[in-house]
Parts: C-alpha cells; structure tokens; sequence
C-alpha cells in the first residue's frame, strides 16, 4: 500500500472508497511488515480480548496456524494483538475483517527479558537502522527472515486449500466443518480471496 509511513493513507483508502460486496470477498487480512529485523523479536499476531467475538476468533484461527511452523521447529515466538495502527492490517480490523501477522521488530528496544528469549543486544533498537540509511538488504536477519516466509508462506496455502474459507472466517469457527483440512502441498496455491501486505523495511 502506497503512503503506509504518512498514516496508513492507501490501505485507509482502499477501505474506504471499497464496495460492501469487494469488501465481504476479504477473508482476512495477512499483514507481514517488518520480518527480518537484525536484533529481532519474534510475534505473532492474534486476535484481542475486546474484539468483536466472531472477528476476535477468526483472528485467532490465523494465529495458531502462523504459529504451526515455529511450534513444530521449536522456535521461540510470542503473541500480541494484531491489528496496531503502525501497519496497514488496523485499516481492514477497523473494517470487521480478520486479520493476522508477523512481526520482528522495529524502532523499538529490545528489552532484557527479550534478549533472554531471543538472543541479540539488550536495551538496543530491534532494527537500529530502521527508517535511516542504512535500511538496504544488508539489514536483513536472512535466518529470521526465512522462518517468517516459511510460516506465511504455510498458512496461506493453508487457507488457500479450505473451500469453505469464507464460512470459516465468517463464522470464527472451524470446529464442526468438514471442509477444514489440513495442507498438503504448497506447491500449487488456488486462487483466494485473502489481501497480502509483504513490506520489507
């Protein structure tokens, strides 16, 4: 989305001039902003205690298969509330839709409690070169990096492979639907309705 930096301005336009009908074809929304941070932390987005029920559930369906990848490899991970109005996945919460996402870290600092579960440098930026010059690609954590694609990359062929995706997020519930099923394969991905933000810096 163009202009995320001056105030989410493309993501809130979209939401904003979209028609009801574009609007209800969004399953969720899958925001991956920030994911190769240096001195990295490791979220996962859910959804918050004071959501709306079916957006709040729906929500948390996403986070646990975003957090299938890193449980079955043994990789530290901790969650927070999705949906922040630092990046363009609060412009499509504000609009009811489920969303989920990962997060490495920014501007923030990275506390000793952290640095206890991910390793890195206490007390220092997780990103310390985050909006300055410095931001190329020789920024990037690949090893981190990699995890984050890895588990995006599995839970949208994931939902990607449920016919009753649609159902699923409408409902915020996928108990008791037979069409939920587990992935197989990633290497064909069918067509969904399911918007990707994939921002590197």
């Amino acid at each position: 989305w163009g202009a995320e930096e001056l105030g989410l301005l493309g993501s809130l336009h979209y939401i904003q001039t979209a028609s009801t009908e574009d609007l209800d074809k969004i399953s969720f929304y899958a925001n991956f902003d920030m994911i190769g941070s240096p001195n990295f932390i490791r979220v996962v987005g859910k959804g918050g205690d004071t959501w709306p029920a079916i957006q709040r559930n729906s929500s948390n369906i996403i986070s646990e298969i975003l957090q299938r990848q890193f449980r079955e490899n043994k990789i530290p991970i901790v969650t927070g509330t999705a949906g922040g109005a630092g990046s363009d996945d609060y412009s499509f919460f504000s609009a009811g839709i489920p969303v989920g996402s990962l997060f490495t870290g920014a501007g923030g600092i990275k506390s000793p409690e952290q640095r206890s579960f991910f390793g890195g440098v206490a007390n220092a930026p997780t990103d310390p070169c985050y909006h300055q010059p410095c931001d190329t690609v020789d920024n990037i954590d690949r090893p981190v990096y990699t995890q984050m694609i890895l588990a995006a990359a599995d839970t949208l062929h994931h939902f990607a492979s449920q016919p009753d995706l649609r159902m699923i997020m409408k409902s915020g519930n996928e108990e008791g639907i037979p069409a939920f099923q587990a992935a197989g394969s990633v290497a064909s991905i069918p067509a969904i309705f399911v918007i990707l933000a994939f921002l590197l810096f």
